[in-house]
């Protein structure tokens, strides 16, 4: 597997952690760090949608 593809994988899996955090944390009462952790699925899947964006342009130029 290509370097490239593994980072592109981490994004996926930062994104499925905080989609099962934020219940959990939810749940035991610590409202703020479920909101902490939806802010952090935001700036992930942002991440993920900009690493795309930058890959396929540098594809494009290849």
């Amino acid at each position: 597997m290509a370097d490239g593809q593994e980072k592109v994988e981490s994004w996926y899996w930062w994104i499925i952690t905080n989609i099962c955090g934020m219940p959990l944390y939810f749940v035991k009462g610590l409202v703020f760090t479920s909101v902490y952790y939806f802010v952090l699925m935001v700036l992930a899947i942002g991440g993920l949608i900009e690493w795309r964006r930058r890959a396929y342009l540098n594809r494009s130029n290849d």
